[in-house]
């Protein structure tokens, strides 16, 4: 192997010895190292900087220049950061991009993607000479100001606007050019919420809408100014306008109501432009406004889904809503709310009554159907008005609302209600489909004071009547003799009670001027005694409200539904005039089926209510309350009337010259008045005729002065009399050619015990069945008996008398006595003992008789003892011994009998009140714990089924194999119940799981598995037995795992 030498620097090695003092260059400008300057040059020899290089050079560590660096054309200042170039433009080119944090020119700087002038000037972008231009090929998007000294042109879409509402964007120089839409009649010029202010033009032919927020002016002059307390709503309006021009119109009705409530003093009127308006319910109409609807059926009020079921407007003092509809509310009988219209909470009517005019309520129940369009029978169709008087405040003088060509239209719901002591007017109003049309509800409440004063020098009282809702204005009415009160005139030793019969105020409605919670304070008048009076005591019930609940209703109509006008309590009273009934009773029905109305139901009055009505119903038919009906179907007319009814009234029948007039007291007729009891003439005399040759007949009794009868006169009645007084006399001036006779036999008399007639000259008298008539006095009857009786102890005394056959006595005993001896009936033949009928037993005495009703001789002594058979006293209770039987009768009814056998047949079997049998039916009687029992004796059973029940040693066996015994009651099953009444515990079915599977389930069987210590229920064929309560364990299958890990991912996930 061959041995390369290697050579040898020959000198010295150390730093000393490699110091030199003048620069080294290798090959000229290869590299250059300047001792004398320090610097370094690569293919330069006279090098610039510490470390210069001429041509390309490449380094792979850092390149790190404490003050400056040069790279060609590019130069680098450490100490100013920054890169400049020796002569022309910096080119930087890169094949993906250049990544700085800051990018910066003189004025300029870069960053992110934002460029800025960092010392606060202007950027300013400018085209090359000539006619360059700044071209922005995508989309520019600027936060501040974009200021051009020359022409913008803008390609394609422009959006000019920032990203929020606080961007505005200004032209300050002048516009040369037409602002012309990209689509006819598709953009506008601002918007309701953002509008411009004022519009200066030349003309403005050929616009279709404009809206302008404050005014516009024409040759200087305003022509839109707003209205002082005028409003407007718009369906195109917003809230944030004035309001008070139809162009600056707001957007709710709400709104504007609010608005109002908190503007200047009214009246005020707020229009409402057509349109539908979708509201929150309720609206309040604050005092002395006027809501205005541009027309009944062209402005249209329904409320939002929440407002559903509120009231739609709440008036106050001064209010009217006109010309609209309201519409689609609904009532809730839980808040009692959904009215059309109501009173405002504590609202005070002080001025005016609310007016309602030319509306329309229009509401529908919620289940409606083919059969039911308008959800008569869903109970929850809104309500057209409630006037209550007592949601007002209680210094408010007056509860009334008016209402005037009103529609109210409520399926199944009542119209108007009136309550609690106010009034309405009701003026050209139709109601339809009400289930009543108009509903007045009030009792005058009743007050018994505890406490009172009285001023006699002013007349004013106070009286302590507990909680009430009196107001004032109102009235009460004070019964007589019911305050009592002292005065200090006599120091107050006696009781004087007021109002008496002759004071002003007696039976008089007297004003309330003051009230509080309790109290009430009126004035009754000043006395002549004006001491001081203290109030002592008051009777029960001694103040009554005198405000009625009262409405006037005019000109109106009721048109289907239930129930016309109903009026309950006696604080209700109503005036219907010229009022239509059409087809009340027909509810929803619009068939206009007279077979389905009510006439019966088109006024309705309980509790003393009064209604006076003036009405026509759908035939035509015109009543006048209950006493004057004109039936045209009938062709008749019925009159019906009395003192209340007529009062001061005349009813005129006929023309003038011949009428007829009826008042409350008589009837006058042309010539002749007939007035209580009495017919009389008002001129000349009074003639009596009958046509032809009939008689003239007075059928009662007959008053009359003097009488002149031309003809014969029969006077027949069951009386007729001569005179009327004491003093007048009867002649008769003509001799009697006929009998005398009385109209009644033993009625009247001839004579009287004072007034005798003095000599009866007659040849025979005959008195009732006695005739005397000679030396003979006889009765006339056959059979008849003759008594001579005398009065008191006198006797009748006889002179040899002889009896031809009876003796007795129509009063008192006839009585044979020996005194102490015997009394003897001496005869070989026999005695007849007294008979006569059950009824003519006089039950008494120690008597013996023959009964012939009964065919029986009985005894009597402390009762009837018969004298045949076995019987009680009144022979209903007796043992009849025909038919070869014991027949037991008790109150003439069979109880039993023993019959030839020796069977004892009875209806009704008892033992002691303890157990009792009755047909087929067992019980037990009424001691106390009353048991009774069925015993077998030894093994046998008692068998209550003999076809297959049996219960022994307290078993219960049905004997047919697999039958079932069932326990039930009557009624609904589900409500049936199967009681074991046990402290102990109830033993069911129990056994093995193989036994269980042995029988044959059913839904529902219990089974006390003995395996598992549980009770299961039989849930069917798919669950099988399953646990009837609790835990039970499952074996998990990868099927139910399965299952588990879906759920379980859906809930967790």
């Amino acid at each position: 192997m061959a041995v390369t030498n290697v050579g040898r620097i020959s000198g010295p090695l150390l730093k000393a010895n490699l110091t030199r003092s003048s620069d080294l260059a290798f090959e000229t400008d290869l590299l250059f190292i300047g001792h004398t300057n320090g610097r370094i040059g690569v293919k330069n020899d006279a090098p610039t900087r510490d470390f210069q290089v001429n041509g390309n050079a490449r380094y792979t560590g850092d390149l790190i220049a404490t003050n400056s660096a040069s790279f060609g054309n590019l130069e680098i200042d450490g100490l100013t950061s920054t890169f400049s170039t020796l002569t022309g433009p910096i080119n930087m080119n890169a094949p993906t991009k250049f990544q700085m944090t800051e990018l910066r020119t003189g004025n300029l700087a870069f960053t992110n993607s934002g460029i800025r002038a960092y010392n606060g000037g202007n950027i300013e972008i400018e085209p090359g000479p000539g006619t360059g231009k700044v071209i922005i090929p995508s989309d520019l998007n600027t936060t501040g100001s974009i200021h051009a000294t020359g022409d913008i042109s803008f390609d394609g879409n422009i959006f000019i606007g920032g990203d929020g509402p606080e961007d505005t964007l200004s032209f300050n120089g002048d516009i040369e050019s037409d602002l012309i839409p990209d689509v006819t009649g598709t953009y506008n010029i601002g918007s309701n919420t953002q509008r411009w202010g004022d519009v200066h033009v030349g003309s403005m032919t050929g616009l279709n809408d404009i809206v302008v927020d404050n005014t516009i002016s024409l040759a200087g002059v305003r022509v839109n100014l707003g209205i002082e307390n005028k409003w407007y709503v718009s369906t195109n309006g917003t809230d944030s306008l004035a309001g008070n021009h139809p162009n600056f119109a707001f957007g709710t009705i709400r709104h504007a109501l609010q608005y109002i409530e908190e503007s200047t003093a009214g009246p005020h009127q707020l229009h409402i432009l057509p349109g539908t308006y979708i509201e929150q319910f309720p609206l309040e109409v604050p005092a002395n406004v006027t809501v205005k609807g541009a027309g009944i059926r062209s402005v249209i009020i329904k409320p939002n889904v929440p407002g559903r079921y509120q009231d739609a407007f709440l008036m106050n003092d001064g209010t009217s809503v006109t010309d609209l509809t309201v519409k689609n509310f609904h009532y809730s009988s839980s808040l009692d709310r959904g009215y059309g219209f109501r009173f405002a909470p504590n609202a005070g009517i002080v001025t005016k009554s609310p007016y309602i005019q030319n509306v329309s309520v229009v509401t529908q129940g919620d289940n409606r159907t083919a059969t039911d369009p308008r959800g008569f029978d869903s109970g929850d169709a809104g309500r057209g008005a409630l006037v209550d008087g007592n949601v007002l405040d209680t210094a408010s003088p007056r509860a009334s609302m008016l209402f005037n060509g009103v529609t109210f239209i409520t399926p199944g719901a009542d119209a108007v209600t009136v309550k609690n002591g106010s009034r309405i007017e009701f003026i050209d109003c139709f109601t339809y489909f009400a289930n009543r049309g108009l509903y007045l509800e009030h009792s005058l409440n009743q007050y018994t004071p505890t406490a009172g004063s009285y001023n006699p020098a002013t007349g004013v009282m106070s009286l302590t009547v507990g909680n009430h809702s009196m107001r004032v204005g109102e009235t009460i009415t004070i019964a007589n003799n019911s305050l009592t009160f002292t005065c200090a005139m006599d120091g107050h030793n006696t009781d004087h009670t007021y109002p008496r019969s002759t004071d002003p105020y007696s039976g008089k409605k007297i004003t309330i001027t003051e009230t509080t919670a309790t109290s009430i304070t009126c004035n009754v008048g000043i006395s002549s005694n004006t001491s001081a009076h203290t109030f002592k005591s008051a009777t029960a019930n001694a103040v009554t409200e005198g405000t009625m609940n009262e409405a006037r209703v005019i000109a109106s109509a009721t048109v289907y539904g239930n129930q016309g006008v109903v009026a309950d309590g006696n604080g209700c009273l109503a005036y219907l005039i010229s009022h239509n009934f059409a087809y009340v009773g027909s509810g929803k029905n619009v068939e206009n089926d007279v077979d389905t109305i009510d006439q019966a139901n088109e006024v309705v009055t309980t509790n003393n209510a009064k209604v006076h009505f003036v009405s026509q119903d759908q035939g035509g038919d015109f009543r006048v309350g209950d006493n004057f009906i004109v039936d045209l179907a009938k062709g008749t007319t019925s009159i019906a009337v009395n003192e209340g009814d007529l009062g001061a009234s005349t009813l005129t029948i006929g023309v003038q010259g011949k009428q007829t007039l009826v008042d409350a007291t008589k009837i006058d007729v042309p010539n002749f008045r007939i007035k209580d009891n009495k017919i009389q003439t008002l001129n000349n005399g009074f003639t009596i005729s009958a046509v032809g040759s009939n008689n003239i007949n007075l059928n009662s009794n007959v008053l009359m002065p003097n009488v002149d009868v031309t003809g014969n006169a029969t006077i027949g009645g069951s009386g007729i009399n001569f005179g009327n007084e004491a003093g007048d006399t009867v002649d008769f001036a003509m001799e009697f050619e006929q009998d005398l006779l009385p109209t009644n036999n033993t009625q009247s008399n001839i004579g009287s015990q004072t007034k005798n007639w003095k000599a009866t000259n007659s040849s025979r008298i005959t008195l009732d069945n006695i005739d005397i008539h000679n030396n003979i006095i006889q009765t006339t009857d056959t059979n008849s008996q003759l008594e001579l009786r005398a009065n008191g102890t006198g006797k009748v005394n006889l002179e040899d008398v002889s009896f031809k056959t009876t003796v007795t006595s129509s009063q008192g005993d006839v009585a044979f006595s020996g005194g102490a001896t015997s009394t003897i009936i001496d005869t070989t033949s026999h005695m007849l003992l007294p008979t006569g009928t059950s009824a003519q037993n006089p039950n008494q005495g120690n008597a013996v008789r023959f009964d012939s009703s009964i065919n029986e001789f009985e005894l009597f002594s402390t009762g009837k003892i018969a004298l045949n058979g076995i019987k009680d006293g009144d022979r209903d209770t007796y043992i009849d011994l025909s038919n070869n039987k014991f027949t037991f009768y008790a109150d003439n009814t069979s109880v039993g009998e023993i019959d030839g056998a020796g069977n004892l047949i009875v209806n009704k079997f008892s033992s002691q009140d303890q157990f009792a049998i009755d047909g087929n039916t067992v019980t037990v009687g009424t001691a106390s714990n009353p048991q009774a029992g069925f015993i077998a004796n030894g093994t046998g059973k008692v068998l209550l089924d003999t076809a297959n029940l049996s219960v022994s040693a307290g078993v219960i066996e049905n004997s047919v194999v697999d039958a079932d015994i069932t326990f039930t009651g009557t009624g609904v099953k589900q409500n049936r119940t199967v009681t074991f009444d046990s402290t102990n515990g109830y033993v069911g079915p129990f056994g093995t799981g193989v036994q269980r599977d042995a029988t044959v389930p059913r839904l529902g069987a219990i089974w006390w598995n003995s395996d598992s210590g549980l009770l299961e229920v039989y849930a069917g064929a798919v669950d099988g037995w399953v646990s009837s309560i609790g835990v039970q364990s499952v074996t998990v299958t990868d099927e139910i795992a399965q299952d588990l890990n879906v759920v379980y991912n859906l809930i967790l996930n």
